[in-house]
């Protein structure tokens, strides 16, 4: 009997873990923003190879804040709803932009790097 109850402690403990490694459970911290690469569009598909994706640009989002390094200073940040700019800004020397509160909703963020254009997705509450 005490081993059934072992082995249900150390399943449950396992399953707890995973849980948390999974990040199933959410905190007040900051959540992950994975913005991805989009190539350049082309007219020209003979130009070449094909190239490796580009590594995405991560970020935070904690609310309505977007903290995404000071290494992107004033870079363009647009948020996109059904194709259309809702709202842009730039990142500011502290590498953080912050979204109106009365923005609410899932959208499109869209990051421009020089001649480079990032994409995630943001759920705004």
């Amino acid at each position: 009997m005490k081993k059934k109850y072992f082995l249900l402690f150390v399943f449950i403990l396992s399953l707890s873990l995973t849980l948390v490694s999974f990040n199933i459970y959410k905190g007040d911290g900051p959540e992950s923003l994975i913005l991805n690469y989009i190539p350049p569009k082309n007219n020209n598909d003979n130009q070449g190879g094909a190239r490796s994706p580009s590594t995405p640009v991560y970020a935070q989002q904690q609310n309505h804040t977007i903290i995404i390094g000071s290494a992107y200073e004033g870079c363009l940040i647009e948020l996109l709803e059904q194709n259309e700019v809702i709202w842009s800004d730039y990142v500011g020397n502290d590498g953080t932009v912050v979204i109106p509160e009365t923005i609410v909703g899932v959208f499109n963020l869209m990051f421009y790097v020089d001649d480079a254009t990032y994409m995630g997705e943001v759920i705004l509450e």
